[in-house]
């Protein structure tokens, strides 16, 4: 490649969850002097966003105000043409549209979205603006084979356009011993607790509801059964007062936001992601990676992270008895729980992980590429 290839990350905000780990994985990770990567956020560049900053990316704040902000078209516009920027990636459905549009009035064909996930209750007037968003879009990303599937039926895209790109995570050692001390420590639990993690943001979708309910019910059967619940989001305050009505103000603990998650899941015993929509969950990758047995709803990406009662155990959504009675057996058969989590850990190694997201991502930006930036040649 003749020169640095200029990449804007455009998003929302950065918050420590998935969309932000895999913008933060693809900053960090893309090859360097060959490309120079750049991060703009609509609104706050918020927690992952100021420490990406103070590692010394570039993080621009656009200071998105208003539900309708026209300005900012012409300000992306403006900025596209004077930084030349080559590639602009999108990764959240506003990022998407001021983006689109805003590389639409600078003359930039070289706009992709990645679809890290979907609403399942998207209307009619989103849907008729993301197949107007399409159609300018050189291609759309999506992180699991169901997603990619939506997409092209409900924004009708023609399958060539619509990519397939896993997520991946990094591979960390395996779990010691020490690691496990020292995660139980920072939990602040027992070593003869039995622990279920989950991490993610607090919000409905994730039905942490029947999560919670699923470990009263499990309760009975694991006496020192203990769910520590990773993040924040707007749900806590239900999910608190849930709690305290089953009287399981002992046994749920509200962690909170995590900067130290990786640290963190050595101390569990068992990860439980209850989800009623996932893409690709990176929490369930990471899980599978620190060798943990996983019981996730069969939703979405779920199904092609987690081979049934293989790398995992996959039960039907909004089942509380059958999360539960999977919850129980996993405890009661430590053998095969065990099983589980080293052949997660393998799964990993073969299909998700970062070395090969950031080699896919790399293959795909040079074939947006005019082919004058790329010496005429054939890229992956």
């Amino acid at each position: 490649m003749s020169q640095q290839v200029r990449i804007v990350h455009l998003a929302t905000r950065l918050i420590f969850a998935g969309t932000g780990h895999v913008v933060a994985s693809l900053v960090r990770g893309m090859p360097s002097p060959r490309y120079r990567s750049i991060i703009w956020c609509l609104e706050e560049a918020d927690a992952l966003g100021l420490a990406l900053r103070a590692e010394g990316h570039e993080v621009v704040e656009l200071g998105k105000r208003w539900r309708w902000d026209v300005r900012l078209f012409v300000r992306i516009a403006t900025l596209l043409r004077k930084e030349r920027i080559d590639i602009l990636h999108c990764h959240d459905e506003l990022g998407w549209f001021y983006g689109t549009i805003g590389a639409r009035l600078a003359g930039m064909p070289q706009v992709l979205v990645t679809m890290h996930g979907r609403r399942p209750d998207i209307s009619t007037r989103h849907l008729f603006e993301q197949k107007a968003l399409a159609a300018l879009t050189m291609t759309i990303v999506n992180v699991s084979s169901y997603l990619r599937q939506q997409i092209i039926d409900e924004l009708g895209v023609a399958p060539p356009k619509a990519a397939l790109i896993r997520n991946g995570v990094t591979l960390a050692s395996r779990p010691s011993s020490d690691a496990r001390a020292r995660a139980r420590a920072l939990l602040d639990v027992s070593d003869d607790a039995q622990v279920v993690g989950c991490v993610g943001r607090l919000d409905t979708i994730k039905n942490l509801d029947l999560l919670i309910e699923a470990i009263a019910d499990a309760c009975h059967a694991v006496p020192r059964l203990r769910l520590m619940l990773i993040g924040e989001g707007p749900c806590l305050e239900h999910l608190n007062r849930k709690v305290a009505d089953l009287r399981l103000n002992e046994v749920v603990v509200f962690v909170g936001l995590r900067k130290d998650v990786a640290e963190l899941l050595p101390g569990l015993d068992l990860y439980v992601c209850s989800s009623d929509y996932e893409g690709v969950s990176l929490s369930i990758l990471e899980a599978m990676v620190a060798e943990l047995a996983v019981v996730a709803t069969a939703v979405g990406g779920n199904t092609e992270i987690i081979c049934h009662n293989e790398t995992g155990i996959l039960v039907q959504p909004r089942n509380r008895q059958a999360m539960a009675n999977a919850v129980i057996a996993l405890f009661t058969d430590e053998a095969k729980r065990q099983s589980l989590g080293v052949k997660a850990r393998h799964a990993i190694e073969k299909n998700f992980n970062m070395d090969r997201m950031i080699s896919d991502y790399d293959c795909l930006y040079q074939s947006m590429l005019p082919d004058s930036r790329i010496g005429g040649r054939t890229v992956c």
